[in-house]
């Protein structure tokens, strides 16, 4: 049996007065009240940091340098976060003392397995860092090893994005009910429109579309067990998620050519109004409306209605971390890179609004005038399911992303999708 994580139901309720942090630059150094005094070492206050290539997380690294008198930071980019492509920059001779990655144990765990990140659970506690981050957080972050080795920068909130003016066009409103959602995806290709737009060939848009699948069929208690306790993946309630996906293939509520693009040609797509729904993430949006593509004023959102007689809820995962090299030159100084992402990014983030959850407890009004991150935070007040693939672990998550496509493109059935799965988490189990 795996290890089991204790998952409290703090996870499923947020208040909008304890809302999560935001996707905001990194802060706290120096004498900094915030950061408790804490310094680096004044012989070293030179860090190097890999980032995502995006002049966004340029104005984050300055913004912390202005806040740490002193600091300079050598910032490499990556566009490569997941598990693999980290595994070979941490093995080199030089590799950066604090790395942005993919969150989750599915992806994180394997680089401390490898002995590769310093081990963050004692200054969770040390620092201060557990009373300022989000109880959601807080409950997902524990791997099996019930140790932590991440500070999550933002939390993706899933559910179905719809637009306005196809919809009214086509004379639909956004569903409340199972049948609804199904009159809803038929009347629309009655009309010529396609309902359903996706890009699947990187994996991450039909995780995000099979994850409210599952919630929609299984609920948020069935899947925790799934996850974290004793209950399969081979069971009726996810044969039909995948029974969903199947029959929105077969009557075309699906664009038939969602396996070979990716998933930002989706994405386009959706932003240019060639296809009326798609589950994207809160934020997502937002390179689109700075292209000038669109305007988030043309887009609502609504969660997949509940078919196992739960409430419906949109689906959740953390998105992404930062994490140190266990290797670090200058692991104090990572350190007061961390205070500063736990205290003071969110003072960035009022500045730089980007539509994401925040990761840790933002001060009430602090979000105001920024209506794509509100409605998200706002969708999760009622709870929030699992973006399966943030919670799996590797195999797990391999054979996830590999039973989705499978199903998409008619090479497994539900029955043959849900044994792999299983199989992969029994296998991992074992270890």
């Amino acid at each position: 049996m795996r290890g089991k994580r204790i998952v409290s139901t703090g996870i499923i309720t947020m208040l909008l007065a304890g809302l999560l942090g935001s996707c905001g630059p990194i802060s706290g150094a120096g004498t900094n009240e915030s950061t408790g005094g804490k310094t680096a070492p004044e012989e070293n206050k030179h860090l190097e940091i890999m980032t995502y290539d995006d002049d966004f997380w340029q104005r984050f690294v300055d913004d912390f340098c202005e806040k740490n008198p002193g600091y300079t930071v050598e910032r490499k980019l990556s566009q490569a976060v997941d598990t693999g492509a980290i595994q070979a920059t941490l093995s080199a001779d030089d590799a950066p003392d604090i790395l942005m990655v993919n969150s989750g144990p599915g992806r994180v765990l394997p680089l401390a397995q490898a002995g590769m990140l310093e081990d963050l659970t004692p200054y969770y506690e040390e620092r201060g860092w557990a009373d300022k981050t989000v109880p959601y957080v807080m409950d997902a972050l524990h791997n099996f090893d019930n140790r932590i080795y991440e500070v999550v920068d933002n939390v993706d909130v899933f559910q179905m994005y719809y637009n306005k003016a196809i919809f009214k066009e086509a004379g639909v409103e956004p569903p409340t009910t199972w049948e609804e959602f199904e009159n809803v995806l038929q009347t629309l290709k009655d009309a010529g429109v396609q309902p359903i737009v996706l890009g699947a060939n990187d994996n991450f848009s039909l995780g995000h579309l099979m994850g409210n699948l599952i919630q929609s069929n299984v609920g948020y208690e069935k899947m925790t067990d799934i996850l974290y306790g004793d209950s399969s993946w081979d069971c009726p309630e996810m044969i039909a998620a995948y029974q969903n996906l199947k029959d929105w293939v077969d009557k075309g509520y699906i664009n038939d050519d969602a396996a070979a693009i990716a998933g930002i040609e989706g994405q386009t797509r959706h932003a240019m109004g060639e296809g009326a729904m798609m589950v994207i993430a809160n934020g997502y949006l937002q390179q689109f409306v700075d292209q000038e593509m669109c305007k988030n004023e043309d887009f609502g959102t609504f969660m997949f209605p509940s078919q196992c007689g739960g409430t419906s809820a949109p689906t959740a995962g953390l998105a992404q971390s930062w994490v140190i090299n266990k290797n670090a030159d200058n692991k104090e100084g990572a350190l007061v890179f961390l205070d500063y992402v736990i205290n003071d990014k969110i003072d960035f983030y009022d500045v730089e609004k980007r539509g994401t959850c925040p990761t840790t407890i933002v001060p009430e009004g602090k979000l105001e005038g920024d209506p794509v991150a509100l409605e998200a935070v706002k969708a999760m007040e009622g709870g929030a399911g699992f973006n399966p693939s943030v919670y799996t672990t590797a195999n797990e998550k391999t054979a996830y992303y590999e039973s989705n496509q499978a199903v998409l493109t008619g090479l497994k059935t539900p029955e043959e999708a849900v044994k792999a799965i299983q199989a992969a988490k029994e296998a991992d189990d074992a270890k």
